[in-house]
C-alpha cells in the first residue's frame, strides 16, 4: 500500500466477520531527501585597521528528517545554512581606475607608492596610507566569499550529510530526531574546517587582489609615459 502524504496512517484489515486495524507511519525513502545548501549573506560592519572583511558561520543552522530505509526508521539531512558577513568600505580616497580624476601629475607617485604590494605569498595588502580602491577590495573579499564556500560550507555540508545517514543512527521503529547531536556533529565539524582555513586565507587573498595593484601602476606609467610633455608627469611616475 502507497501514501501520498507521510505521516501517522490507520490500516485496516478485515476477514469475515474478525477486522483488525493498526497505526503505521508512513515516510519518505531516505534516497528521495535531497539536502539543500543555503549561503546567506548579510551585510558586516567595519574591523578597525582594514578596508574590509568576511566573517563565516556567523549563523548556522540544520534540518533533519526522519526517514525510511528499508525496513529501518533513519534519518537524513534535509538542509544546511551558513551564514556570512561582508563588509567593504574606508575613509581613504578611493582610486577606480587609471582614467579617474584623482590620478594627476601631483598625485601619482603617492599613489604609486601607496599601491605598490609586497611580493606574492604574504598575507597582506599594500600600504594604503592615503589611497585605496574599492573595485580591488570587493575583488579581494569576494575571493574569500568562494574561499569559505569551497573551505569550509561545502566541507561541512558533505560531512554532515553523511554523518546523519549514518545506519548507525537508525532505529528499528519510529523515533525522534537527535538534534542535539546532529548540531554537536555540525558545529564540530565547522570548527575543525575553520582551524585549518584560517592560517592561510589572507595570503590566498591577497595572491588574487596584489597583482591587480600592480596592473594599476602599470597603466598609470603607461599613461604618463604617452602623456605630452606638457602635461607634466614626473619621471617617478614613468
Amino acid at each position: 500500500m502507497t501514501y501520498a502524504t507521510e505521516g501517522d496512517k490507520v490500516v485496516n484489515a478485515g476477514c469475515k466477520a474478525s477486522s483488525k486495524s493498526k497505526t503505521v507511519t508512513v515516510a519518505p525513502d531516505c534516497a528521495s531527501v535531497v539536502a539543500q545548501l543555503k549561503e546567506p549573506e548579510k551585510a558586516g560592519t567595519a574591523v578597525a585597521g582594514t578596508f574590509g572583511n568576511v566573517l563565516p558561520g556567523t549563523k548556522r543552522t540544520a534540518k533533519y528528517k526522519g526517514c525510511a530505509n528499508g525496513t529501518k526508521w533513519c534519518f537524513a539531512l534535509e538542509e544546511y545554512s551558513h551564514e556570512h558577513s561582508i563588509f567593504v568600505g574606508s575613509s581613504k580616497i578611493d582610486v577606480p581606475s587609471v582614467t579617474a580624476p584623482v590620478v594627476t601629475p601631483t598625485t601619482c607617485a603617492a599613489i604609486i607608492a601607496d599601491f605598490t604590494p609586497p611580493p606574492l605569498g604574504t598575507p597582506k595588502g599594500p600600504l594604503r596610507s592615503t589611497y585605496w580602491s574599492r573595485s580591488i577590495t570587493q575583488v579581494h573579499e569576494r575571493f574569500h566569499v568562494t574561499d569559505v564556500h569551497s573551505g569550509i560550507t561545502l566541507k561541512v555540508f558533505v560531512d554532515l550529510k553523511a554523518f546523519v545517514s549514518a545506519s548507525a543512527n537508525c532505529t528499528d521503529c519510529k523515533s525522534a530526531v537527535p538534534t542535539a547531536t546532529f548540531d554537536a556533529k555540525m558545529n564540530s565539524l565547522y570548527s575543525t574546517y575553520l582551524a585549518a582555513f584560517v592560517p592561510g586565507a589572507e595570503a590566498r587573498a591577497h595572491n588574487v587582489s596584489n597583482p591587480m595593484y600592480l596592473t594599476l601602476i602599470n597603466q598609470i606609467k603607461q599613461r604618463a609615459q604617452n602623456a605630452p610633455a606638457s602635461e607634466g608627469w614626473p619621471a617617478a611616475c614613468k
